[in-house]
């Protein structure tokens, strides 16, 4: 998409979901990308992550790998399978 500054979107900040289930890793990252001017939306669980997707299309997905009922890997495939997600780009962590 082509964003310029008569585009509607040009000034419409851009929305980061942080899926961890440890509140000592997503507050440091919370707290820096919002100081840099994004919007952090978070989930501390890949199954709340998926949730919180049906209401949500954020730019980024940062997600963590290691965490209990469904880690990091199987809630990016889910991610990468599902039509609305499915290009939204995902950083493991």
């Amino acid at each position: 998409m082509i964003i310029n500054e008569n585009s509607q979107d040009f000034y419409r900040q851009a929305t980061i979901l942080l899926i961890d289930d440890r509140v000592e890793n997503l507050k440091p990252i919370s707290d820096c990308l919002r100081n840099t001017g994004y919007e952090v939306r978070i989930a501390k669980s890949g199954i709340q992550g998926l949730k919180l997707l049906e209401q949500l299309t954020p730019e980024l997905i940062v997600l963590d790998v290691i965490m209990p009922e469904m880690d990091g890997f199987e809630t990016c495939r889910h991610l990468k399978t599902w039509e609305k997600t499915k290009d939204i780009p995902v950083i493991l962590s």
